[in-house]
């Protein structure tokens, strides 16, 4: 862990007794441990600072040297007003040998600066390699009830994002889904610096507790917006899910007569499979617009729709505007001199009839053979998939 922290003055510049320093935070930071303990020694001996001797005690304890067998209590004595850098070094070094007593000192250390963030990520840390789960919980409540100026969030751990994703681990496998939930979209949130991360683990939470109009929403809304590929068929499964959960919500609310279905019937949600088709079409119609290569995943996703609304006894609300024969044809147009042709659509080929397979088999055997006026390195490519693909089998 990065031990470097650093305390400025007025006007952004840092003083002499931190540029001495500097040199022995990058011998750790690089692990350099014994290169660590000679720039300490020597700048010890032209002064006596704190935070020099609790770096050395790092050091020491790194390298497992018998000095630290007794623990670092003896090592360095805490002053009444020790300073920024000093502290953070000497919670360092106590959140790596981490035994049970020390955590006392973590805790006091925060409740004189509980506004201070890095201090918090230490105890919490602590909390974590001793199994303490409740005091993680009550230590998270604390968090959350504070607020987070922008000059701190400058200043935090460049390791806070791995621990608050450990946080979010421990507390899903306790089934504490409502917070992990909570540290996704609270103030913890802003720690976050890679957000589309945040924004996956939201979703998998959100899906764990079935709340489909959330879901619902911020699918369409990532799928239809440049930031997110909308070939990203894990997007579309959970639009799926969400659509037909939010059938299932608002058939379970007419049958019992609850009102709990109400937030059901927001007009921006879609809770039917005709408007899941629109939304789903609106899409392909995009990408038809677009020059170039087109992205497969609005095509399949109207495979699996129709796939889905059979599966849940509604494919009949998409008879009129559903035509799988023409889904595959266009799909073979797009994409047949692409290998994953075959593999994309295989599992949805048993939703034509007997009758149509004839047509489609047609259809492909004139797309697949050579013409004059197709490009012919293209035709080339669309007969060895069709062969090693076995359509025609």
């Amino acid at each position: 862990m990065p031990v470097t922290v650093w305390e400025t003055k007025a006007g952004g510049h840092v003083d002499v007794t931190e540029r001495r320093l500097k040199p022995i935070y990058e011998a750790l930071d690089t692990h350099n441990n014994k290169k660590a303990i000679q720039l300490a020694d020597k700048l010890l001996e032209k002064q006596d600072l704190l935070c020099a001797k609790v770096l050395k005690a790092l050091a020491l304890l790194r390298l497992a040297s018998p000095q630290t067998q007794c623990g670092l209590q003896p090592l360095v004595v805490m002053e009444a007003h020790p300073g920024l850098q000093a502290t953070g070094a000497r919670l360092c070094c106590v959140q790596e040998e981490m035994k049970p007593e020390y955590i006392v000192e973590i805790e006091v250390t925060v409740k004189d600066d509980p506004t201070n963030e890095e201090y918090m990520t230490h105890l919490f840390m602590a909390y974590v390699r001793l199994n303490e789960y409740k005091r993680q919980q009550q230590h998270q409540h604390q968090r959350q009830h504070q607020r987070m100026p922008p000059a701190s969030r400058r200043c935090l751990d460049v390791d806070a994002q791995p621990k608050l994703r450990l946080y979010v681990m421990v507390l899903r496998q306790q089934n504490k889904h409502e917070a992990a939930l909570t540290v996704l979209q609270g103030e913890l949130s802003a720690l976050w610096q890679d957000e589309s991360e945040k924004e996956q683990l939201e979703r998998e939470i959100l899906w764990t507790l079935k709340r489909w109009p959330v879901i619902n929403q911020i699918t369409k809304r990532d799928l239809q917006t440049e930031r997110v590929c909308s070939d990203d068929w894990g997007l579309y499964q959970l639009y799926f899910d969400s659509v037909f959960g939010l059938m299932e919500m608002q058939a379970l609310s007419i049958a019992t007569g609850d009102d709990a279905g109400d937030n059901v019937c927001d007009d921006d949600l879609d809770r039917d499979v005709l408007t899941a088709w629109k939304f789903v079409d609106s899409l392909v119609a995009k990408e038809l617009e677009k020059k170039g290569a087109k992205l497969r995943g609005p095509f399949m996703a109207r495979m699996e729709l129709v796939n889905r609304s059979r599966q849940h006894g509604v494919g009949q609300h998409l008879a009129d505007v559903a035509a799988p024969l023409q889904m595959f044809c266009e799909y073979y147009d797009l994409f047949g001199d692409q290998y994953c042709c075959y593999s994309d659509v295989d599992n949805y080929l048993h939703l034509m009839d007997d009758s149509q397979q004839p047509e489609f088999l047609t259809k492909l055997r004139s797309q697949a053979a050579l013409s004059s006026s197709s490009d012919e390195a293209e035709t080339i490519d669309r007969k060895e998939a069709l062969n090693d693909q076995s359509f025609l089998s």
